[in-house]
């Protein structure tokens, strides 16, 4: 179509993100993204690639936005007629997402997975953690909801997961995230060790839920 959008530019948080995918799911958050920016088709989607998704939607947002309000143009998909307004160069398109990666920088934000007060609170343990044990701050909003999407892709995805996995680790002074090992062992000891485990994250998460 002689109307339709010729490109658009790909963030380095996209490809961020992409790369804490595993590879079902970087098909899926590319679909969506390129879906969204060349034919405005929300998308619907679940689990790792949807908080992908989530955590650069202010961008795509922005980008699609933009596009439409420069060009006046509604985009559709291929198989929906009467588009409004006239061809568009590639140079003003050009101009216009470079003016829209301005206003992401300025605007983008941190998604989280979970929006418990536990894991809130647990999250801010670690980046305080992180900044009083080994002075390390995130220099971006990218790089920590990079950092965010390794944890979650540590956990499986599961909440409580996540929050065994960050007092875990400020527990035994590591500077990074290291997946939980499970017994499956068929030790007569298992019981014990579960119960423990299970009285330590109750005691953890009692802690995580006073923290004002």
């Amino acid at each position: 179509m002689e109307n339709e959008r010729k490109g658009f530019n790909f963030f380095k948080s996209y490809f961020d993100v992409y790369n804490q995918l595993s590879d079902k799911d970087k098909v899926k958050f590319m679909d969506a993204l390129l879906n969204k920016q060349f034919y405005g088709i929300e998308p619907d989607l679940t689990g790792m690639s949807n908080f992908a998704y989530i955590s650069q939607k202010h961008s795509i947002d922005a980008q699609v936005k933009g596009y439409e309000d420069k060009t006046n143009t509604t985009l559709q998909p291929p198989s929906v007629g009467g588009r409004q307004g006239g061809a568009v160069p590639p140079s003003v398109q050009v101009e216009v997402e470079g003016k829209v990666e301005v206003e992401g920088k300025v605007n983008r934000f941190v998604e989280f997975p979970f929006t418990s007060e536990v894991f809130i609170n647990a999250w801010k343990q670690w980046k305080e953690y992180k900044k009083e044990e080994h002075k390390f701050n995130f220099k971006s909003t990218i790089t920590e909801q990079a950092s965010i999407m390794s944890l979650v892709k540590l956990s499986d995805g599961t909440e409580q997961d996540c929050i065994d996995i960050i007092m875990h680790t400020i527990g035994n002074g590591w500077k990074g995230f290291v997946k939980l090992k499970t017994n499956n062992n068929g030790n007569k000891n298992d019981k014990f060790t579960a119960d423990l485990q299970q009285a330590t994250r109750n005691l953890a998460n009692k802690y995580l839920n006073e923290i004002k």
